[in-house]
C-alpha cells in the first residue's frame, strides 16, 4: 500500500487534536470521561483495551484478531478474499471501548476518530492483501452505503467516513462504487439471520462500475453481523469486474 508523506500528515493531525482539546476540553472518544490532553482521540486506558481486544484469538483460525483474515462462507461465495477487523463485537458489553466507538462513529461525524481507526485497520488490510496476492497498487476503497434517510438524520454515513480515512492513510483513491436503492427492504437489525439475505437481495446496484474493473477493491463497513449485506455488495462489485475484494470493518460478532 502506497503511503503519503508522513510528517505533514502527522503534524496536521496532531494540530487538529490539540485544537479540539483546547476548544472543548477533549474527552476520550470511547469512554467519554478521561481527557486526552491533546495526545489523541482515545485515552491511554481505552487505547490499551482496544489493543487487548485485537489480541483475542479467533475461534476458527486460532490467530489473534489482528492476524486473522477469516471470511464467512456467504461472503467468500460472493467474491470476498478476506476480512480485516479490529475485534469481535459483543452487543451485551455496552461499556466496551469497541462498542462505544462503533456507536460514536454512527452518531457523530468524527473525522479524527475515523483516522485513528483507519490507522489501526491498515495493517490488517495489508495482511489480507498479501495473502491473496495483491500489493494494493491497483486498489480502490469503497463502502457499504447507509440508508439515505438515516444518514441525513444523523448527519453521517459512518462507512463512507471510515473508507475516506483508510484511503487518505494509504494514499489510495476512494470512490462510491455502490449505490443503495431507495425504499427497498427493512432494517437488517430488526430481522432474524435467515431473513437478512433475502431482505438485501437487489438492494444495491453498481455506481461507476468501470472504476472497479480489473482492480482490487477494499470494501468498508462499520459492522459485519451475518455478512448478508456485505455479501450483496460483494456480488455487485464482482459483477462490475473487480479482480479481488478485501473487506474491512470495525468488528464482527464473536
Amino acid at each position: 500500500m502506497q503511503e503519503k508523506e508522513k510528517n505533514p500528515e502527522k503534524k496536521g493531525r496532531t494540530a487538529r487534536i490539540w485544537l479540539r482539546s483546547f476548544l472543548g476540553g477533549e474527552k476520550c472518544a470511547a469512554c467519554g470521561e478521561t481527557e486526552t490532553r491533546g495526545l489523541g482521540v482515545l485515552c491511554p486506558a481505552c487505547s490499551g483495551k482496544l489493543d487487548e481486544i485485537s489480541a483475542e484469538l479467533c475461534p476458527v483460525c486460532r490467530k489473534t484478531v489482528s492476524r486473522c483474515t477469516c471470511v464467512r462462507e456467504n461472503m467468500r461465495e460472493s467474491g470476498a478474499s478476506g476480512v480485516a477487523k479490529l475485534g469481535f463485537y459483543r452487543s451485551s458489553e455496552t461499556g466496551s471501548p469497541l462498542n462505544r466507538i462503533v456507536y460514536r462513529l454512527k452518531s457523530n461525524r468524527d473525522r479524527l476518530l475515523a483516522d485513528e481507526l483507519a490507522s489501526r485497520l491498515i495493517p490488517g488490510i495489508r495482511l489480507v492483501a498479501a495473502r491473496c496476492g495483491s500489493d494494493l497498487s491497483d486498489a480502490v476503497v469503497t463502502w457499504v452505503p447507509r440508508n439515505r434517510r438515516r444518514a441525513a438524520r444523523e448527519g453521517v454515513d459512518q462507512a463512507k467516513l471510515l473508507a475516506e480515512s483508510i484511503a487518505d492513510a494509504g494514499g489510495l483513491s476512494c470512490w462510491g462504487l455502490i449505490e443503495r436503492r431507495r425504499n427497498r427492504g427493512q432494517a437488517q437489525k430488526k430481522l432474524a439471520a435467515g431473513q437478512r439475505s433475502e431482505n438485501v437481495t437487489g438492494m444495491y446496484a453498481p455506481a461507476g462500475s468501470f472504476l472497479a474493473e480489473g482492480r482490487t477493491v477494499i470494501l468498508v463497513d462499520d459492522l459485519i453481523t451475518t455478512g448478508s449485506t456485505v455479501s450483496e455488495c460483494c456480488r455487485v462489485l464482482s459483477a462490475s469486474g473487480a479482480k479481488r475484494i478485501i473487506c474491512a470493518c470495525l468488528a464482527e460478532p464473536y
